[in-house]
């Protein structure tokens, strides 16, 4: 039959995911920026109006995996907080 492998697709919440994770990695890249000038976590979430916890890992995540870019940041945070 024409529909027997039809999958529903929810644009409103594909929609949603995708802004959610623009501004996300606008966030995490704003933060590298910050780190790479030797700014503090608490300098940087000030700086950002970011929660600190959210700073201290992108911070501890970038330490770890200098050579990750935004798009992996966000793809780890994103499995951590699936682990929480």
């Amino acid at each position: 039959m024409m529909f027997d492998s039809f999958e529903a697709y929810d644009v409103q919440e594909t929609r949603r995911v995708s802004e959610a994770k623009g501004a996300g990695v606008k966030v995490i890249s704003k933060a590298l920026i910050k780190i790479a000038k030797g700014l503090s976590v608490p300098e940087i979430a000030d700086m950002l109006e970011e929660d600190e916890p959210l700073i201290q890992r992108i911070y501890d995540i970038k330490i770890a995996h200098p050579d990750r870019n935004e798009e992996e940041i966000w793809k780890l945070l994103c499995e951590k907080q699936e682990e929480s």
